[in-house]
Formats: structure tokens, C-alpha cells, sequence
């Protein structure tokens, strides 16, 4: 979350499978600081 401190951001590309937290609690932490677009990507494929 520091890099929001350190400039402008034009987009927030998130990884949906984070490792120890969930990407609502990042995106929530996000908003509190930025209305940064944000864009969830995954890498899970249905077979």
C-alpha cells in the first residue's frame, strides 16, 4: 500500500488468488486511499 504514497497511479492490476489475504480486503484498503481503476485477473483454468 505505500506505493500509493509515492505518485500517481493510472491502474491497479490484481491477482485474485493472493496468497494470504483476499483481493476484496486489498481492493477495500485501495479504496480507502485511491479510486484507482482496478483490474482482477486470475490464472485458474476450467478444463
Amino acid at each position: 500500500m505505500q506505493i500509493f504514497a509515492q505518485g500517481n497511479i493510472d491502474l491497479v492490476v490484481l491477482d485474485i488468488m493472493l496468497p494470504h489475504i483476499t483481493e476484496l480486503n486489498v481492493l477495500h484498503e485501495i479504496r480507502k486511499k485511491s479510486i484507482v481503476p482496478v483490474l482482477m485477473l486470475t490464472a485458474i483454468e476450467d478444463e
